[in-house]
């Protein structure tokens, strides 16, 4: 890849949605808000400071030297004092970058842009004393090493600095080298400032890019740990946490909770006639019935482990839960999957039901336990059957 190439592709800014740029917009904003608040207030007390030095040194002492100057400057920096604080005033609102709207970046750019010019105005009048640079390429380049703003933005933000120099020097009719050679500095500092701004813009925005990539991963890989591999249902972990979740609420809102515990009539016999590939396949298709069963969005199917599958339906008494396991267990039976060797010559289940009001003192576990043993009692009764605890 040829230079020229490779500059504009490490200019280039990476494409963003339209959700992202939003959400971009509001974190640098917030970034920038926080920066140059910072900056404005540190900039007030050395205001402050500078033109109480000033008027002590030439009213107080009675300096003349340099009195002129004093006078020219001071309506600036209370011009400046004027600014920043209202300035400060105005963006102390947003606490979050959720609370940042386009008018806090307008006075965020505007109170950058005021101290360039500011700056411009201070090096333009020092010139006949010397050369006066030094104030104003401090300021462009602080807030350009703080601001976060993109091309064309950034041009617009610092040529006003820099045009503002240009037009006193023009007016004030300075001459002599160091003048010429103190504009050209200028306006290379002008350059290197927008070159900076964009180097640091581009560099968020692909920071930020990585970092949706890392927290999509990461949301990625916690939805498949709550995953059963084989069933692709949600596994016990996933149980645990939306039992512990069902429970705080159903404490609140004083509900019942029920739960339904799940077993597949001598699956050890189908693995041992059938193979683990045909055992897998079936648990498969248990899962997939089972799931079919639950229609509303609140009420959770977990593979428990092995062959044993939990369910959880907030709000639901013992009724409608009897109900939604006599659902569950003639649609395994309408399967119709073999099971030659077991007693019913078929596959089928048990479910143990149970349904409990929850409250702040009880363990949660206790609901899994209640269904652990009706699901035992449905066993010692024949299998293929239902037990329900209220």
């Amino acid at each position: 890849m040829r230079l020229p190439q490779k500059l504009i592709a490490f200019f280039r800014t990476p494409d963003l949605t339209t959700q992202g740029a939003r959400d971009l917009f509001r974190l640098l904003t917030w970034e920038n808000l926080s920066q140059v608040r910072l900056l404005t207030w540190i900039s007030v007390l050395i205001m402050v400071a500078l033109a109480a030095a000033g008027c002590f040194v030439v009213f107080v002492l009675g300096f003349g030297q340099g009195k002129d100057l004093t006078l020219e400057t001071l309506p600036m920096r209370f011009l400046w004092l004027a600014g920043a604080l209202v300035f400060l005033w105005l963006v102390k609102g947003p606490t979050s970058p959720r609370d940042v709207r386009s008018f806090h970046n307008q006075a965020c750019l505007a109170i950058a842009c005021m101290a360039q010019i500011m700056g411009a105005v201070q090096a333009g009048f020092s010139f006949e004393s010397g050369p006066g640079l030094s104030v104003y390429v401090m300021i462009v380049m602080v807030v350009a090493a703080f601001l976060k703003v993109k091309f064309p933005l950034s041009l617009a933000l610092y040529l006003p600095g820099c045009l503002t120099l240009f037009m006193i020097v023009r007016l004030k009719d300075y001459t002599g080298v160091h003048i010429q050679a103190d504009l050209i500095n200028a306006f290379i500092t002008t350059l290197l400032a927008v070159l900076l701004s964009q180097i640091i813009y581009t560099r968020k925005v692909r920071e930020y890019l990585d970092m949706g990539m890392i927290q999509e991963q990461r949301e990625k890989f916690r939805r498949l740990s709550f995953i059963d591999p084989l069933t692709g249902i949600p596994n016990r972990r996933f149980l645990d946490q939306a039992l512990s979740d069902e429970w705080r609420r159903a404490t609140r809102n004083r509900g019942q909770l029920s739960a339904i515990m799940v077993d597949v009539d001598h699956f050890k016999i189908y693995n041992d006639t059938y193979g683990h590939l045909e055992g897998d396949q079936c648990l498969i298709r248990v899962a997939r019935a089972l799931e079919e069963c639950l229609t509303r969005t609140g009420d959770t199917l977990a593979r428990y482990g092995g062959e044993e599958f939990a369910a959880l339906l907030p709000q639901t008494p013992a009724s409608g839960a009897g109900k939604v396991a006599e659902k569950m267990r003639q649609a395994v039976e309408k399967l119709g999957i073999e099971n030659k060797d077991s007693p019913q010559g078929r596959l089928t289940i048990s479910l143990g039901v149970t349904c409990q009001t929850p409250q702040k003192q009880k363990d949660p576990a206790m609901l899994i336990e209640s269904a652990d043993q009706a699901l035992y009692k449905a066993k010692q009764n024949g299998r293929n059957r239902l037990f329900l605890v209220d």
